[in-house]
């Protein structure tokens, strides 16, 4: 599906209706409560070292695994597209640590069509794999046995006619990903065709990064004609073109500098979370390519973009640790710290207005960043207090699904986990049980 418009209902109606208050709308009380946080945080003054860390006690695919698990304790009737969402958000984090045999063998326990996206995300992570190792692929056999099998799913959703086409066109894109992986196009061509706009901007992206340097004049003329047709999901697909042009050829300034310039104008006329989503993904490129100078400063001009537009809480806390993040990799600790200083005292200024069940997403974010500021005990605590605001709701589907939010989130990060949030994990997973 389409990853780049992640606009929430509550983003959306906030900005809609001018129901959100900036940040310089807490006032003089929320920097108070920023310099409070800060103090829970300071360097030990006698050794110069922050909190120790815990000893691990967990691996990261096995909290993968409990996430998984977890999920799967959702009944069938009338849970089952909850149950393989969770299920699937846990396998893809197996895939991004490299686990492709625990993925594999989850796969198989997840009971609707999300199955053949899930068969299809680990062909296309062991195809990537041996393209970026620049060897033929010893697991070719398992990778077409996996397509196959993910086409037979894509291929009874398109035998059901009460089935949605984006279901289908999400497996075939990623097929068709694979396939341009395997340096296969006329395979890759044929599950391309008929791919509705809003499943194709994966692909679109795809193409752009194989293009040979010869071609680009006419990669950038054809998705400039993608994006002249002003359709929305028409857009996205230029702009993840053009994105993914912006990283292949990032090497060449000229050519960086027109394509950030094609994204800035296309983002322009588009919601504000388009803008963010993208410029996120160009620091990232910026960054992985070891330019921190331009990824400082887009980092510093999404930082301005957050700071100047409307939010609700449980927006605008996590976005701005995400931005810290950046920040952090960038090279600016200093300012990453005290943006996460800021988003907490907003977070303990407003958390009663937010409801119970965005409190642990919107806290995950800052827990992520204490993390990779050193700021182990701190983290963990983050961490231990977003689990137990997971907790308070009475029906398990919420607390499963802020459980795995928060699995993902440890195993990603690779936060080693103290015995008290270890066996919150395991007390939250014991009580998932009736009502949902």
């Amino acid at each position: 599906m389409n990853t780049l418009l992640r606009c929430t209902p509550s983003i959306s109606l906030a900005l809609a209706f001018g129901l959100c208050q900036p940040v310089s709308a807490l006032g003089d009380d929320a920097v108070q409560l920023a310099q409070s946080v800060a103090l829970d945080t300071q360097l030990d003054t006698a050794t110069g070292v922050r909190n120790e860390a815990a000893e691990p006690t967990t691996a990261p695919a096995e909290l993968l695994r409990l996430a998984f698990d977890a999920s799967s304790k959702f009944p069938l009737d009338p849970h089952a597209k909850n149950r393989s969402r969770q299920q699937l958000r846990s396998l893809e984090a197996l895939l991004q640590l490299d686990e492709a045999d625990v993925a594999l063998e989850l796969a198989a326990e997840i009971a609707d069509w999300r199955r053949g996206s899930a068969l299809a995300a680990i062909a296309l992570h062991l195809a990537e794999r041996n393209a970026q190792q620049g060897a033929e692929p010893a697991d070719r056999a398992e990778i077409e046995a996996l397509l196959n099998d993910a086409a037979a799913v894509a291929e009874e959703l398109a035998r059901d006619a009460d089935s949605q086409a984006w279901r289908r066109d999400e497996i075939r894109a990623r097929i068709a990903r694979t396939y341009r992986a395997l340096g296969e196009l006329k395979r890759a061509a044929f599950f391309e065709a008929d791919l509705a706009a809003s499943e194709a901007t994966d692909v679109a992206a795809a193409r752009a990064r194989q293009a040979p340097a010869a071609d680009f004049d006419a990669q950038l003329a054809r998705l400039d004609a993608i994006a002249a047709t002003e359709g929305l999901d028409e857009r996205l697909v230029a702009i993840s073109g053009f994105a993914a042009l912006y990283d292949r050829f990032y090497a060449d300034a000229e050519r960086r500098e027109l394509l950030e310039a094609r994204v800035r104008e296309e983002c322009d006329t588009l919601p504000l979370q388009v803008r963010i989503d993208n410029f996120t993904l160009l620091t990232e490129f910026a960054l992985q390519h070891g330019d921190h100078v331009t990824g400082l400063r887009l980092a510093k001009e999404l930082r301005r973009v957050a700071a100047d537009n409307r939010w609700l809480p449980q927006d605008q806390i996590p976005l701005t640790g995400r931005i810290a993040m950046l920040l952090l990799r960038a090279g600016d600790a200093e300012t990453a710290r005290h943006e996460v200083d800021i988003a907490l005292a907003m977070y303990r200024s407003s958390e009663e207005r937010i409801v119970d069940i965005f409190r642990s997403e919107t806290l995950l974010p800052l827990a992520e960043a204490r993390h990779a500021l050193g700021d182990g005990k701190a983290a963990r605590a983050l961490y231990l207090e977003a689990l137990q605001a997971g907790a308070l709701n009475p029906n398990a589907r919420p607390r499963c699904e802020d459980l795995v939010g928060a699995c993902v989130s440890l195993a990603l990060n690779g936060v080693p986990l103290d015995a008290a949030l270890y066996e919150r994990l395991r007390a939250i997973d014991a009580g998932l049980v009736a009502p949902w």
